[in-house]
């Protein structure tokens, strides 16, 4: 089961009379092993961080591209793991790569749950020896140079085949 955008678990910072509510909510999606996925919305940032750490699949999407539900879709998820970051004020580098990690690693984790899930900030699935080759090259010195550069010269590669390549399919 996955639960789409989850707003309501936005409703409450560290201190507020819903922050109780939502640590046990956090808690009880982690024990029923219900994944949740997120649109990076502005002004509602869902506790990220604690889904993780509470061992939660946490993947990230959109709506649409253009559309009046997300006029600031556009199909490109490196533009999302962006977004995610600026979303959630992230502007360290390893909290900009675990958006990196949930943008990639986390949605396939919530689409096959049999892939082992993101379950600290610092876990960086899909590069040891047998993880499936599907990927996307980009050019940057860091991951986090990566999603704030968002190069649109990219080489796609599907089940280790490139398919896609300088944004033409090959």
């Amino acid at each position: 089961m996955t639960i789409s955008h989850a707003m309501s678990l936005a409703a409450g910072g560290a201190g507020s009379a819903r922050a109780a509510d939502i640590a046990s909510a956090i808690d009880t999606l982690a024990e029923l092993d219900v994944s949740v996925t997120n649109v990076a919305p502005k002004g509602a940032p869902i506790p990220l961080v604690d889904l993780t750490n509470a061992g939660v699949r946490v993947g990230l999407g959109m709506d649409g591209q253009r559309d009046y539900w997300g006029p600031w879709g556009n199909g490109d998820m490196l533009e999302r793991a962006y977004l995610l970051a600026y979303t959630q004020g992230f502007s360290d580098d390893h909290l900009i790569e675990h958006a990196l990690a949930v943008a990639t690693w986390g949605g396939a984790s919530v689409i096959d749950a049999a892939l082992p899930r993101l379950d600290t900030l610092e876990t960086r699935r899909g590069t040891d020896v047998g993880d499936p080759a599907d990927l996307v090259v980009v050019r940057g010195d860091t991951p986090t140079a990566a999603v704030m550069d968002r190069d649109l010269d990219r080489i796609v590669i599907h089940r280790g085949r490139v398919v896609a390549e300088g944004g033409a399919l090959v």
